[in-house]
């Protein structure tokens, strides 16, 4: 009885440990930045900042937060929940970064070996050089990566195959 007694009470201890200590992250997996780039408006009103990611690792992986400038840009939505129902539609519109009008991440989560897009449409055109995104997947430390927010050299407008 006594032996019950001791695994009950380290069970609740080692529970209690787990609630206190915060858990370490792993790093961003290896090659998740797969390419990253600033597409302004022909007129200049604003622009739209496309980030692809790759899941290089063997199981899905989840986004569970953006950040534009060190601002989060509010919930990251899952591509299985449903944006229709009324108590979530004003949930879905918040966005809680300023610099943006809307964002979207799909698929999420990544699945094994698969690619998402990360779309952050800008509110108007911006002051700064450069935008400092940072993605975080669950149970990882964030991706960061310093996106130029400048006009790019040369644009591709039409490609012709015979």
């Amino acid at each position: 009885m006594s032996v019950t007694r001791v695994s009950v009470a380290a069970c609740m201890v080692l529970v209690a440990l787990l609630m206190v200590v915060p858990c370490a992250s792993a790093a961003p997996p290896d090659g998740a930045l797969y390419a990253a780039y600033y597409v302004p408006d022909a007129i200049d009103y604003a622009g739209t900042i496309f980030v692809y990611v790759k899941n290089p690792t063997s199981e899905a992986l989840t986004v569970t937060d953006i950040t534009m400038d060190v601002e989060s840009v509010g919930k990251i939505w899952l591509a299985d929940e449903s944006f229709l129902a009324e108590d979530v539609r004003d949930e879905y519109i918040e966005i809680q970064n300023d610099q943006l009008r809307w964002y979207r991440v799909y698929p999420n989560p990544i699945p094994a070996g698969g690619v998402a897009e990360v779309i952050l449409r800008l509110a108007s055109a911006p002051e700064a050089e450069q935008a400092e995104i940072a993605i975080t997947f669950a149970g990882h430390d964030p991706l960061t990566v310093a996106i130029p927010l400048q006009e790019p050299p040369f644009t591709m407008e039409y490609v012709g195959i015979e």
